[in-house]
């Protein structure tokens, strides 16, 4: 029995910027083509299977007008045996024998007509399952020619412009040059041209780093680690800031500063709601190091402000001054003392420093002072802090012990043949001689310290 032909057109399908649109648009229409050609096939075929259908059943048709005949010859005879009925016993003999070969002719003629009635049975029914197939075959012909009708409109209503074709193709609208590249093989993977995929490097939200840059130790993240937004918790995640509140959680935003030496900026957000807001910062050198301790944005001890200068908070304006290059680095004033004195260090690299003196000499050696004169022998004092260079000294005498007459005539002076950046040199002066005076006196020195 034919086969009615089967396609499978779903192979043909196509979207909207379907890049293959032309070439399943063309073996679509070969596909129907081919169909159209079995169907004609199969009609042709079931034709053939009809025909033969009724020339069997003409052909079982004689065979039964034979049968017909021949139970008429044999009726004859019987008459012509009857006529006979005075033959010889022999002749009876004969006839009896005929009789029953005849009777066995009969019975297979029975069958004969028995078989005949079973082949125009299934004959009937191959013409009707013939019949049926036909039926199928031209609704599918009519389905096939409604999908290529629907198909032959929609590609009517097809805007050209808005197909994509493939590169070097010649259609109006070519693929750029995305088309030819491959994707990521993973939300990590950095090759050169790839195509990234939703979710890469911490992009469309923040995702936790786990494979293949492990980042649960922030403080040995490699120097590859991809650029995006991620997540952490203090459970998990070592090397994190001192927070100042209960932080649990957060966001780590990973940016490069300098793409030669693979340095990376880290900048930590806190994100529990119930806590005060936090963020850290800090830059990984890209060689297993860091450039200096986490950062607390906004209550840095100083940081830079629009114009020149550094705007320092309260914590920076006093401390340990420090300079580069002549470039303050430290506090803005230093203040302290020892058992030399106290200092004062500026930022711009002056320093004061005072003490006091308390003693008693003898103002009684001449020259080097006004005919007639006397003076002290050299007092030297260490400074509290080194000057770079000699500084000036002022002296305020406060008490003397001479009495009224010289109280006022004795004075205090530098003397400078002394070692005058560590130490200074002192003598007294008076119009007169003076033994066992006793004196007290503040000083101070200004300098600088750089």
């Amino acid at each position: 029995m034919a086969t009615f032909p089967v396609v499978n057109f779903t192979q043909y399908q196509w979207v909207i910027n379907d890049q293959e649109y032309l070439t399943k648009w063309n073996n679509f229409q070969t596909a129907i083509t081919a169909m159209q050609s079995a169907i004609n096939d199969f009609g042709e075929e079931v034709t053939v299977e009809k025909q033969a259908a009724i020339d069997a059943a003409a052909a079982t048709a004689a065979d039964r007008v034979a049968t017909g005949n021949d139970a008429t010859a044999t009726a004859a005879d019987r008459v012509a045996t009857g006529n006979d009925a005075d033959a010889t016993a022999s002749d009876r003999v004969q006839t009896a024998q005929d009789r029953v070969a005849t009777g066995n002719d009969a019975v297979a003629t029975a069958a004969d007509r028995v078989q005949t009635g079973e082949d125009r049975t299934a004959s009937a029914a191959s013409a009707s399952t013939a019949l049926g197939a036909r039926n199928e075959a031209q609704t599918a012909r009519d389905v096939a020619v409604a999908a290529a009708s629907a198909a032959e409109e929609s590609a009517a209503n097809v805007d050209g412009q808005n197909i994509v074709t493939i590169p070097g193709s010649g259609g109006s609208n070519e693929a750029g040059t995305a088309y030819a590249e491959d994707a990521q093989t993973g939300l990590y993977d950095s090759t050169a041209e790839r195509l990234a995929r939703v979710g890469a490097f911490g992009g469309y939200g923040a995702s936790i780093i786990t494979e293949p840059y492990p980042l649960l130790n922030v403080e040995s993240i490699p120097s590859n680690i991809p650029s995006g937004k991620y997540t952490f918790d203090t459970t998990d995640y070592t090397g994190l800031p001192s927070f100042t509140g209960a932080v649990t959680f957060g966001t780590i935003e990973i940016f490069p500063v300098a793409e030669a030496t693979n340095r990376n900026k880290l900048i930590l957000r806190s994100g529990n709601g119930a806590v005060p807001y936090e963020e850290w910062e800090r830059v990984h050198l890209g060689a297993g190091s860091w450039e200096g301790p986490w950062k607390k944005v906004g209550e840095a001890k100083y940081r830079d402000v629009v114009g020149d200068g550094d705007l320092y908070a309260r914590g920076g304006i006093v401390g340990t001054v420090s300079q580069a290059g002549g470039v303050p680095t430290g506090a803005a004033f230093e203040r302290d003392s020892n058992s030399f004195g106290t200092w004062t260090k500026h930022a711009d690299g002056s320093m004061t420093c005072g003490g006091f003196y308390s003693g008693v000499v003898d103002i009684t050696t001449t020259g080097f002072v006004t005919a007639g004169a006397r003076r002290s022998a050299t007092i030297t004092q260490d400074y509290p802090q080194q000057f770079i260079s000699r500084p000036v000294i002022e002296f305020t005498l406060s008490y003397s012990s001479t009495g009224p007459n010289t109280y006022f005539d004795i004075t205090a002076s530098q003397f400078t043949s002394v070692n005058s950046e560590i130490r200074y040199g002192m003598v007294f002066t008076a119009p007169v001689a003076v033994t066992g005076a006793e004196v007290r006196l503040s000083w101070t020195a200004f300098g600088r310290w750089y």
